[in-house]
């Protein structure tokens, strides 16, 4: 089981892209969680990956940077690092990342994109 988080400029990003526009069509799963704005460090039993960028549809799924084959665009462009799981160890300038990838000439989905921190959660916890 994995987790994510987001900075707290992300997540209003995230929350203002995403607020139902109609009631009637219900809301995503992530913005429902992020609405609860459930602390990082009362998750006990998690254990860092590293942070990815996520790519969010308007039904809720989303696609990583993976999807596009941009880790060794990424890490030259903006000097990341990539560690074992594959994704990064940090990504000081999430702004100028999530810019890029959002925009059109990068090729990506024409997608919001975000920067998040994933956590792999003990079975314990």
């Amino acid at each position: 089981m994995m987790s994510v988080y987001f900075s707290e400029s992300e997540a209003a990003d995230l929350l203002s892209e995403f607020k139902p526009r109609k009631e009637e069509y219900g809301t995503l799963g992530l913005y429902d969680n992020l609405l609860k704005l459930i602390p990082e460090d009362q998750c006990k039993g998690e254990t860092f990956l590293g942070f990815d960028i996520i790519g969010v549809e308007s039904g809720g799924d989303f696609h990583s940077f993976w999807c596009h084959d941009m880790a060794k665009d990424l890490s030259e462009r903006f000097h990341l690092t990539l560690n074992r799981p594959g994704l990064f160890d940090d990504i000081p300038d999430w702004k100028a990342v999530t810019d890029y990838m959002n925009a059109e000439e990068t090729g990506c989905e024409p997608v919001p994109w975000f920067v998040c921190k994933v956590k792999r959660v003990s079975q314990e916890s």
